[in-house]
């Protein structure tokens, strides 16, 4: 799938005046012309360089205004421990997890579950409740999909009448992805895509909510997208939970009954809806 959309990518020729911010914080003006999994190409007036993936936090296409739009909200660094970089100050939870070779094959650079109740989590935070429009965005490695499960749920209560407490949740089942949303009014809507997960391989899903349009990007290009009743999110403050969700059976919650059989590496969440190009660029 990857390949295919660099083909079309290439054919309607270069992008001009496009800018790649690196994590040291330089930048570099350019064309960009290629991009895979791991390196992006860029022709400059000095020649073509190619610059390693892992190193860009954000990039501009065609020119200044078109930048990654917003503000990170949270970035996850995974080096044997967990943290958050993106000087939000997110205080991270962590429950078990044991850490496995990332995107990259560096060693101890992503997360690792199997289902046993492996998982981290942020406390309740106004500043995630607050938002109207983000994007979420993952590298997720299926090991077993066999059995629903959770890779980031906002989410409480679940009711009659499609009635929810929460926010949002992404659900994975075989190979399809399941985007859930609370709407301000308190009903949840949802959104699938069927067939477009490669198990046991490394996979880039993003999640995307603003202006009362939900939509889900795996591997390269929107799969799946609607508008719901409202242009808001229900309001309120519950814990973010990461590969897993909560599931309450006789006042007990349960965190492995949800739990992912899988890895996860580059976790990142905007206060914006990131194009298809912006997110091919960072993942």
């Amino acid at each position: 799938m990857k390949k295919i959309i660099l083909i079309i990518f290439l054919s309607v020729g270069y992008l001009y005046s496009d800018s790649i911010y690196l994590s040291n914080g330089n930048v570099i003006k350019g064309s960009i012309i290629f991009m895979d999994k791991d390196l992006a190409k860029i022709e400059t007036a000095d020649g073509v360089l190619e610059i390693e993936k892992k190193r860009i936090v954000r990039g501009e296409f065609f020119g200044d205004g078109n930048e990654l739009s917003g503000d990170l909200v949270f970035e996850f660094s995974i080096d044997g421990n967990i943290k958050d970089t993106s000087g939000s100050g997110y205080k991270i939870k962590t429950k078990s997890i044991p850490y496995t070779e990332d995107v990259l094959n560096d060693e101890n650079g992503a997360l690792l579950s199997k289902g046993g109740g492996e998982y981290f989590y942020i406390e309740d935070s106004k500043t995630i409740s607050d938002i109207e429009e983000f994007t979420i965005a993952m590298s997720f490695y299926p090991i077993d999909t066999t059995e629903q499960s959770y890779l980031i749920s906002n989410w409480q209560n679940t009711y009659k009448n499609r009635k929810a407490e929460g926010r949002f949740s992404l659900s994975i089942l075989n190979k399809t992805v399941v985007l859930f949303v609370v709407d301000s009014n308190g009903y949840y809507q949802s959104i699938a895509a069927s067939d477009v997960l490669i198990l046991k391989e490394w996979n880039s899903i993003a999640m995307r909510f603003g202006s009362g349009k939900m939509s889900l990007y795996v591997n390269g290009k929107t799969v799946a997208e609607n508008t719901i009743p409202t242009q808001t999110l229900l309001k309120g403050e519950w814990p973010l939970y990461f590969m897993t969700a909560k599931y309450v059976k006789n006042r007990v919650e349960d965190y492995k009954k949800y739990n992912i059989k899988g890895k996860l590496d580059k976790i990142r969440m905007w206060d914006s809806t990131l194009s298809d190009n912006e997110l091919n660029l960072l993942y």
